[in-house]
Formats: C-alpha cells, structure tokens, sequence
C-alpha cells in the first residue's frame, strides 16, 4: 500500500466496482480512453478480471476512506530494464483538487524506488487539457505530439481509425535530480 498525506493507494478488489461505477458509467470521464461507459455487471467482470493482475490500484480518500479514482501502472520490459506506463481515471466529483497528481506523482515515487523502473511513461489525447497538466506538474516531460499513434476501432469499411496522442516520459535520473 502506498500512502500519501491524504490518499491511499492499494491493489484493486472486486467491491471497488460499486464505487467506481460513479464515474466509469460516464461518457464524459471515458471519452478519451476509448472506453464505452461500463454497466454495473460489466464493469464487476471487469474488476475481476483484473484481481491479481498488479497494474491496477485503487485510489482511496483517507479522510473519507471513500474510493475516488484509478491508476494503471504497467511494467514493461526493454531487455533487462523495467519501464512503467501510467495511466488513471478520477471521479469528476474530485476533479482539481490535486488527487490526481498526488496519486500519480506517489505511484511514480514507489515504481522507482520499490519497483527499480528506469522510466515512467504516460500519453493522453491532446484535446485532454487536464491530463497533461496532471503530467507536467508532477515532472514528466514531453516528447511532443505522436501522429497516428494507435487504433482501437475501425470506420464502416474495416479501415483503422488511428488517434494520435502527447506522450509524456521521466527518468529515474531526472526523478532522482527533483
């Protein structure tokens, strides 16, 4: 578990789909993840299927010991090195009080120091003015606009769709410099 001075941030359980449903049920929260807006049970299936996987935590509200939000934080490898993608979806009830770059900026703390990554990266759609500023205020740098840089869905002739997206990336040296 990963504490901060007023989150806690632990491992995903099947009852967080209760809370999460708030704001995973919302077209508004989903729309740049490429997500369609979960139903209660699907969003459960969802939960489960992701017990045991560590990518995914819960971020809970100490004060309220109420769920608020979610972080992906994928490990990856390049030969021997380890490298982290970040991700995390907050409940719009939460919005612009600093929950999410304090849960952010904490798990990317604990993937390089517990977790020995080497670089923390994380990309968002560029028309999503909040989570890039989520990027830089807690160090990450730009690597600038990535044209056509994936495709969850394709148009009505089976051609692709592609999305680009900012990619944003910190260094366990540059981390380690702030």
């Amino acid at each position: 578990m990963i504490e901060t001075k007023r989150l806690l941030i632990r491992p995903m359980i099947e009852e967080d789909y209760l809370e999460m449903y708030a704001y995973m049920s919302r077209e508004d929260v989903l729309k740049y993840d490429d997500l369609d807006p979960f139903t209660k049970e699907g969003l459960r299936e969802f939960i489960k299927s992701t017990l045991g996987d560590p990518c995914f935590y819960a971020v809970i509200l100490k004060e309220t010991n109420k769920l608020i939000g979610h972080l992906y934080f994928g490990l990856n490898r390049a030969n021997e090195h380890i490298y982290a993608s970040l991700g995390y979806i907050f409940n719009p009830k939460y919005y612009n009080q600093g929950y999410c770059s304090e849960a952010a900026k904490a798990m990317v703390n604990y993937g390089f120091i517990k977790m020995n990554v080497y670089k923390v990266e994380a990309g968002c759609n560029p028309e999503n003015i909040p989570s890039w500023r989520v990027m830089e205020k807690i160090g990450m740098h730009s690597e600038g606009l990535q044209k056509r840089k994936e495709s969850f869905e394709n148009d009505e002739d089976g051609n692709p769709i592609f999305r680009s997206g900012f990619k944003y990336t910190m260094l366990k040296e540059d981390w380690i410099k702030e």
